[in-house]
């Protein structure tokens, strides 16, 4: 094409183009051409005469011609294949979740109202930038889903898609409630059971959820120490500042093997950094005590010292740079201790050493279940992430402060008042043998029990999760939308 279409239709995508890719590209291309772009909040409008007037706050701006685009509700064809074809190629979303709703974010969790330039998880298990964000006003009802496994509720416009799929109609789920035989990805290949991109509207309980799984495999062998705590580094060997006569030396270089990935684990669980590094545990728990020191010595080339007051048995490092390493790396309050972002992607081996440490320190064995507890919010959600990475699907719940402030409790007669929610997991049915092989733990159910409840399972890179119940809400406000770079 010539003359000014040109501007637009030549060259083309031979490898194809993602929508908000191409967005981005036109906009450059405008500006380019010296279109200016003011991305502002219009607060009052004035539409009685020609030209029409806009307010940004005290600032004017007139145009001949105005286009008000809200995105309230999806303009279709009208084409009869259109609906036909929804969910499976055709789509439309308007603006449609609640500020509160809460996105993980690479390495944390945040409101989308808070939301920037983060990178957020996306359906197809990978982090990838947002680069917009819309905002609408709503007035109207909102789709309720209560996902089965996974805490909390997901708030949505009708028109709202989700990556789901309809629960085979010919099929009950008493059928598929007890099998020995995790027979599900047969059942899905024979039915058709596949993930659309389906309104939230048109969902109901029973239907399933497809949850992305976090795809990428980064592995890190080293980790510095410089990197980490502030300190001087001599061929390669790391000191503290400030030397003293009790200063000591560690390598600068730690290799980040199985070994170094379940002591991060126990730290998570029990440890307590800063000017020293300690552990405390059960005082009967003496495998979990020898370990730890084992690895202490062996990864610092360091001792430590013991110390049991009533059923607590502490390991002592003193050693400021050690006990620093571990505080800057994951946090010291048990409510605010994370991951670094780096451990997310490392292969499964280490994560689940990584894990196995955390376990011990924070897990029980329950009659039927493993059993896992911490007050970290974000570190509950690296959790998740982690386990569905190791497939295996836990329930979790939220047991908030108020409620459990709800009733007085007491130790040795002193008050014992949260501060904080807590974050249970619980792995049961077919994932309760795979977390006892991966724990080498084993579970004493597994020597008794006669069948297994198969409610989730995993397939081609989801979490297939059946819809709870489903129900509507009526709500006044703004919503959100994001857009991610591909």
């Amino acid at each position: 094409p010539q003359g000014r279409a040109g501007l637009f239709l030549r060259g083309g995508f031979p490898g194809g183009v993602q929508g908000p890719e191409l967005m981005q590209r036109i906009r450059k291309q405008a500006e380019l051409l010296g279109v200016e772009f003011l991305d502002e909040n219009v607060t009052k409008v004035d539409f009685k005469k020609n030209p029409f007037k806009l307010f940004v706050n005290e600032d004017e701006f007139t145009a001949k011609a105005v286009i008000v685009a809200t995105g309230a509700s999806a303009r279709w064809l009208g084409i009869p294949s259109e609906q036909k074809l929804i969910g499976k190629g055709v789509s439309a979303c308007a603006t449609c979740v609640v500020p509160d709703t809460e996105i993980i974010t690479n390495p944390s969790i945040k409101k989308i109202k808070n939301i920037t330039h983060d990178k957020i998880l996306t359906h197809e298990g990978r982090f990838k930038e947002c680069y917009t964000k819309g905002t609408r006003r709503f007035n109207g009802d909102l789709v309720v889903i209560n996902p089965s496994f996974l805490p909390g509720k997901l708030k949505l416009t009708e028109e709202h898609e989700v990556l789901a799929a309809k629960r085979i109609k010919s099929y009950y789920y008493k059928k598929f409630k007890f099998t020995k035989k995790n027979n599900w990805k047969y059942l899905m290949e024979k039915e058709g059971l596949t993930p659309n991109w389906i309104p939230a509207g048109d969902l109901n309980k029973g239907d399933f959820l497809f949850y992305p799984i976090l795809k990428s495999i980064t592995d890190k062998k080293y980790i510095k120490v410089s990197d980490i705590v502030k300190c001087n580094v001599k061929d390669n060997i790391a000191i503290t500042k400030n030397i003293t006569y009790s200063s000591h030396t560690i390598n600068n270089n730690l290799i980040t093997n199985k070994d170094f990935m379940r002591l991060c684990g126990y730290y998570l669980s029990e440890g307590d950094g800063g000017k020293e590094l300690k552990f405390s545990f059960n005082k009967n728990e003496i495998e979990y005590i020898n370990d730890v020191r084992s690895l202490i010595k062996k990864i610092f080339k360091l001792n430590s010292k013991l110390k049991t007051e009533g059923n607590v048995t502490r390991i002592i490092i003193y050693s400021g740079l050690v006990g620093n390493f571990f505080k800057n790396m994951f946090g010291n309050d048990a409510a605010s201790k994370s991951l670094p972002a780096w451990m997310l992607y490392l292969p499964k081996d280490k994560q689940t050493e990584l894990f196995k440490g955390m376990w011990r320190g924070d897990g029980s064995e329950k009659s039927k279940k493993f059993h896992y507890t911490t007050s970290s919010k974000l570190l509950a959600s690296q959790l998740q992430t982690l386990l569905l990475r190791l497939e295996i699907l836990p329930v979790i719940s939220i047991t908030t402060k108020e409620r459990m402030n709800k009733k007085r409790h007491y130790i040795n007669g002193r008050e014992i008042i949260a501060k904080n929610d807590k974050y249970e997991f619980e792995i049961a049915g077919p994932y309760l043998a795979t977390l006892s092989k991966l724990l080498n733990y084993h579970h004493r159910f597994l020597d008794i029990r006669k069948r297994t409840s198969i409610y989730g399972w995993f397939n081609g890179g989801y979490a297939i999760i059946p819809i709870r119940n489903i129900n509507r809400e009526h709500y006044s406000g703004l919503l959100y939308n994001l857009a991610v770079n591909d």
